[in-house]
């Protein structure tokens, strides 16, 4: 109980949400796995109360209409709160929050802002109707307000930034969204005559010959503290790409990291037959929901896979030349970062702890699935130092 109460007393000098109490001793199961005795102890969070001024509706990079909650200044954990997520169209209908509805709020994990309760409903709750990019009607799917429009430029823009982002910078550092934005308009300024005409993935590269339009002039055109970052992602836009990367840059709602590097090689194989679609379902974890919006987005994958050199997954799993690892836990430099130093070396992140040849991490008694999956597997654990010597990186 003392013990406790010197834990519990640090609350006050200290901001933390919560304390583990890891037990550094551990039991050997049967399967060989590891059993650790942690308990996680949650304090719980501030909540007041406060009143909503307005929800503004912004257009995502998926043509999902989404709901921010404006909401009268409010003191949370020591941070002036005066917005909220108001997480998706239908929880915004069905808890009436609108102009002048009381609502109870916290910080999540001391950090993220969100709405734990409504006291009273606003009378009067509105959503936009129409798409503010195209000016299309609005649908509701699922629980989500969208723009079904798939020629809404929004989508085309969105898609062109996501390239960017995903081919173009790579492992690039010190490129933000609006320095980005600012190289879009300095590039459809070298194409285009007039600002009416909306650049494009597809602008960017030259429909015969497969290069990078106006490389040269646009370069020079750059300031000489920019000209050595965007020569990178123009290179970069026209080096091999990796089935599963090629997918997330083409920015297709539902098929982020994760699903990509699933369905990498059977999408691969459908582009020159989409017949073998059915073949998505036969994937752990992959269902119809994944199998119906690639197929409304074949035309889409087919365009892209056409830009650029794509890597065939098979030649580069199977190739021998590339070793698969896992990692848990946090490292010493970012995860995109890690994740380039491996690529360069011919190492593959994968989160199959089973198909891995090592697992990677810096708390090996952590006592997390990853971890136990290992152990279970007979997967080698190294530490991070480790794998550095291990493959010179």
């Amino acid at each position: 109980n003392n013990s406790m109460e010197t834990i519990f007393s640090k609350w006050e000098t200290y901001p933390m949400d919560g304390i583990v109490i890891q037990d550094r001793f551990f039991t050997v199961l049967s399967d060989n796995s590891f059993e650790y005795k942690n308990i996680a102890y949650k304090f719980k969070a501030e909540e007041k109360e406060t009143t909503v001024k307005e929800v503004i509706w912004n257009l995502s990079k998926n043509n999902i209409m989404v709901p921010v909650v404006c909401v009268e200044p409010v003191e949370l954990s020591g941070a002036l709160v005066q917005k909220t997520s108001g997480f998706n169209y239908k929880y915004i209908v069905d808890n009436k929050i609108g102009k002048g509805a009381v609502i109870k709020m916290m910080r999540s994990g001391e950090v993220i802002p969100k709405i734990n309760k409504v006291v009273f409903p606003s009378l009067v709750v509105t959503a936009p109707e129409t798409c503010p990019v195209c000016g299309m009607p609005l649908t509701q799917e699922g629980v989500e307000l969208v723009c079904s429009n798939p020629n809404c430029l929004n989508i085309e823009y969105s898609r062109l930034l996501s390239w960017l982002r995903v081919i173009g910078i790579r492992d690039l550092l010190g490129v933000g969204d609006i320095m980005l934005e600012d190289f879009v308009q300095l590039w459809k300024s070298t194409i285009y005559t007039t600002q009416d005409i909306n650049l494009t993935v597809y602008d960017l590269y030259d429909k015969e010959y497969g290069v990078i339009v106006n490389k040269d002039y646009l370069i020079n055109k750059l300031t000489p503290s920019a000209k050595e970052k965007f020569s990178q992602i123009i290179d970069n836009l026209s080096k091999p790409v990796t089935m599963d990367k090629l997918i997330v840059a083409a920015n297709i709602r539902g098929l982020g990291e994760t699903v990509s590097k699933k369905i990498a090689s059977t999408i691969y194989e459908c582009i020159t037959d989409w017949n073998n679609v059915h073949k998505l379902t036969s994937i752990d974890g992959i269902g119809n929901d994944v199998k119906n919006r690639v197929l409304n987005a074949r035309n889409i994958i087919s365009k892209v896979f056409c830009l650029v050199e794509v890597v065939d997954p098979l030649k580069q799993v199977f190739s021998g030349s590339n070793t698969q690892i896992t990692v848990t836990g946090s490292l010493s430099m970012p995860r995109k970062q890690f994740e380039a130093v491996c690529a360069s070396k011919n190492i593959v992140l994968s989160d199959n702890v089973k198909s891995s040849k090592y697992l990677v991490t810096n708390n090996p008694l952590s006592g997390s699935s990853k971890i136990k999956n290992a152990a279970k597997y007979s997967i080698p654990i190294i530490s991070e130092e480790e794998f550095r010597k291990l493959f010179g990186v």
